[in-house]
């Protein structure tokens, strides 16, 4: 008998196999771009964007060891979103610490005054020497969004009572001339949720209060109208807002330790594009083979 040659099955083309690709090996692709950029560091350019740049401004321009104006940092965020947030309470602490500026943190949410302890506790690495109670300090939590908020612009001290320890705030001499919102020059806001909004409506609509904030990735672009309105005089998107602070932060000898944020960019920045490569193969591929058909 002959053969039919005609009706042998045609052999995969470069575009047909890359379409097939098991997706196994773009797994251990993007597992090696995470991990060889940890392992041998890059340090590709990493550029400040005006976000961060007014939310830096903002704060280096509190006036150092003045017992009448404080800064406060809002951890309102629990651990699903920490990898990204925290290396930004970590770098606005280190501000604070090293250009004495009096600072408090707190959190709307339970969980965020843990985070905001751990922050704490990472920054004084860097800056041993300040002292809780007299340099910084972290409220108690106190249950009721916008109930607390509005609270804070009439008397803060009566809105917390307490640390997070339990002690009561009479006994710390950094709220001795700090009464409400009048006394506190900006609020920063870190949170992966639309809590910034609260901070924004109750906050700066009401008393006039500087709000910033540092929010997860993807909800950055939803800041900016609030950014061109001017409700809010500063921003840190994500993780690359956070490398940006640190940035400045070096770049001002304010700290030498190089941050987790600036760490972290190296492989976020190749895992992106090797991301953004398999988009375009993919797409080509696709072309290729249904104009074949």
């Amino acid at each position: 008998m002959i053969e039919n040659k005609t009706n042998k099955p045609q052999r995969d083309g470069f575009w047909e196999k890359l379409s097939k690709l098991n997706r196994r090996y773009i797994y251990m692709s993007v597992g090696i771009c995470v991990i060889v950029p940890l392992l041998i560091r890059m340090r590709l350019p990493i550029f400040i964007t005006p976000p961060t740049k007014s939310l830096y401004n903002v704060v280096d321009k509190i006036p150092p060891e003045d017992p009448e104006n404080m800064l406060i940092i809002s951890f309102d965020y629990d651990p699903s979103v920490m990898p990204e947030l925290q290396p930004m309470g970590v770098a606005l602490l280190k501000h604070c610490f090293a250009k004495k500026i009096r600072v408090a943190c707190m959190s709307l949410t339970v969980m965020g005054i843990g985070l905001a302890e751990m922050a704490t506790e990472k920054a004084k690495e860097e800056f041993p020497d300040v002292k809780y109670g007299e340099d910084y300090l972290i409220f108690a939590w106190v249950p009721g969004w916008s109930i607390v908020i509005l609270k804070m612009g009439e008397n803060i001290k009566e809105t917390f009572m307490a640390d997070y320890a339990g002690k009561s705030l009479d006994e710390f001499p950094i709220v001795d001339k700090i009464h409400n919102y009048e006394q506190v020059p900006a609020l920063v806001c870190l949170t992966g949720s639309s809590t910034y909004l609260s901070w924004i409506t109750y906050a700066n609509t009401r008393y006039n209060e500087t709000i910033c904030t540092g929010i997860t990735g993807v909800i950055a672009p939803e800041i900016y109208p609030w950014l061109q309105s001017g409700q809010i005089s500063g921003m840190l998107g994500g993780i690359k807002g956070a490398a940006e602070y640190e940035i400045l932060l070096k770049k001002n000898k304010l700290s030498k330790v190089e941050g987790t944020a600036s760490v972290a960019m190296d492989p976020q920045s190749i895992t992106h594009l090797l991301i953004m490569l398999f988009i375009v193969l993919a797409n080509i591929s696709y072309f290729v083979i249904r104009r074949k058909k």
